[in-house]
């Protein structure tokens, strides 16, 4: 199964972003942390299933909590 590896500046947004749903309501950035992983796990079975971006990248969202970075 193929590694996933996240940059430190995506490790602090995911952290932050936990922060703000708990912030939002008791439990909510846990149940973020929990789609993130059972995002990563898809990503890690299933590489190829999502479209590729003109960089070469390929982006898998989240269902309950779907953002776009602007970056």
């Amino acid at each position: 199964m193929p590694k996933v590896k996240f940059l430190p500046e995506a490790k602090i947004e995911l952290f932050e972003a936990a922060l703000f749903y708990e912030a939002q309501a008791r439990g909510l950035g846990v149940d973020f942390q929990q789609e993130v992983e059972r995002a990563v796990t898809d990503i890690r079975l299933h590489p190829q299933a999502w479209p590729g971006l003109p960089d070469g990248t390929r982006r898998r969202l989240l269902e309950r909590f779907p953002y776009l970075s602007s970056t």
